[in-house]
């Protein structure tokens, strides 16, 4: 940087010619002072740009041996461990859950025909239990599909007992 009061006649305050900087006296400290700001930038630029290419070679490398490999084989490795326990785990409780249902799907359908049965015998003298009526099967839409209540649904209730007249169930006629 030249500092000088006898500038060129077609500068008027700075001007840099061939990579010098020419300025007078008065803005020599401020360009002298943004010349040190852009000085040190460039130092820290061309420091990043040594450790980066170090750092990319180290990556690189890294990320290329069998280390990485390793790691990354292990992490896979440990997802499809978990995803095939998940799926054999939803596979035992669909079974004990479908085992559970036929059992109570056994003991509802024997309830049932309990209840028939002495509803048969016992006659009108035999309370009533809500959920075992006719009325309350029809308004279950979930036993809709089920062949269980399917029949008691179809057959017309008996008019002397009050119950469905199914083979399982059938009373004799009295006599009057």
């Amino acid at each position: 940087m030249i500092v000088t009061t006898a500038m060129p006649k077609d500068v008027s305050h700075f001007e840099c010619r061939e990579g010098i900087w020419i300025t007078t006296p008065a803005l020599a400290l401020p360009l002298a002072a943004a010349l040190r700001l852009q000085l040190i930038e460039v130092a820290g630029a061309r420091r990043a740009m040594e450790g980066r290419h170090e750092k990319i070679e180290v990556m690189y490398d890294y990320i290329s041996g069998p280390e990485f490999q390793a790691k990354v084989r292990a992490i896979i490795e440990g997802f499809q461990t978990m995803q095939e326990e998940l799926e054999a785990e939803k596979r035992v409780m669909q079974s004990v859950w479908k085992k559970r249902g036929k059992q109570i799907e056994r003991v509802t359908v024997q309830a049932i025909a309990m209840y028939g049965d002495l509803q048969g015998i016992i006659g009108t003298a035999m309370p009533k239990i809500e959920n075992l009526e006719l009325a309350a099967l029809d308004n279950q839409s979930e036993d809709d599909g089920d062949p269980h209540f399917r029949y008691l649904q179809d057959i017309p209730a008996d008019e002397e007992h009050g119950h469905a007249n199914t083979p399982a169930h059938a009373t004799p006629k009295r006599k009057k």
